[in-house]
């Protein structure tokens, strides 16, 4: 089971929010929007809402998340939220809060736990972020 999209880099992202990473298919963001990564993601609700359904049918307790920039990687570890539900953003918290917007709660990895070298990555629009989903028996 696995899941593919891509975002983009930019020039306002900072990646210091303490408890949560957010992907968003807007192009622009504010300066206080420190949790968001990546911008112009091509993720299609439905198929994300099938690979979710996937790992819950295959018993998988957690989803894995590879980040890729370029040379710079990281990956992160969290539970699914079977009620992610939204079309135009992604959220993956520290916490056990859920939302529609929120993919997966117990996240091992908040923006601000990002090396800040792949951060500084994030900060180029031109950056492609390669987001790969696999679920984790």
């Amino acid at each position: 089971m696995r899941y593919t999209f891509t975002a983009w880099g930019h020039p306002k992202i900072t990646g210091t929010h303490r408890n949560t990473i957010e992907f968003t298919k807007a192009k622009e963001m504010g300066k206080e929007a420190d949790c968001i990564i990546g911008v112009k993601a091509d993720f299609e609700k439905e198929l994300l809402k099938n690979f979710l359904q996937e790992c819950r049918a295959a018993a998988s307790p957690q989803i894995k998340m590879d980040l890729k920039a370029g040379e710079q990687r990281e990956f992160l570890y969290f539970k699914p939220n079977p009620v992610f539900d939204d079309e135009n953003e992604i959220v993956l918290r520290i916490s056990n809060f859920c939302s529609k917007r929120t993919l997966g709660v117990q996240a091992t990895k908040s923006a601000r736990y990002l090396s800040r070298a792949f951060v500084s990555r994030l900060s180029h629009p031109e950056q492609e972020i390669v987001v790969t989903l696999t679920g984790m028996g």
